[in-house]
């Protein structure tokens, strides 16, 4: 009965992934035990409600739920962080060219821009991190689990 109840909760989940994913935007495809998910992103000024849709960082990645054994499972996600990246980089450059010429000093036009960057870079990944994790706790928590 277990078993059973396990591939319930897969497929459950799958749904409850998928869903949340497109509540983002998100165009979702099923490949086997994982869920590639591809973020629309328009790049206008302005993107309709007040946001800005060029500084979305959770774009294109998987999230794959698989059984390990007969009541185990694992679940693995995967984001590409070329947009967090490519902001992280620019956030990087002004501080840098602005300290350097505050400071008048090639060093420190360096350093600034080196730790902007991964200043940046480490707060855009754990904003990617909780959104994922957020999507993956909130399908777990909506999917019944019953052991007959």
């Amino acid at each position: 009965m277990l078993e059973k109840d396990l591939e319930l909760f897969i497929d459950s989940f799958k749904t409850k992934v998928q869903h949340r994913l497109k509540t983002l935007e998100c165009r979702t495809e099923l490949q086997g035990d994982s869920i590639t998910s591809n973020r629309l992103v328009r790049y206008f000024p302005s993107s309709g409600q007040g946001k800005n849709e060029i500084l979305k960082l959770l774009r294109e990645g998987s999230i794959e739920i698989r059984k390990i054994g007969p009541d185990k499972i694992e679940i693995k996600w995967a984001i590409k962080l070329e947009a967090s990246i490519f902001i992280s980089a620019c956030i990087g450059f002004v501080a840098g060219l602005g300290f350097g010429f505050i400071y008048s000093s090639i060093p420190i036009l360096i350093m600034a821009g080196i730790s902007f960057f991964l200043i940046a870079y480490f707060i855009g990944y754990i904003i990617i991190r909780n959104q994922i994790d957020d999507i993956v706790f909130t399908s777990m928590n909506q999917t019944k689990f019953i052991n007959t």
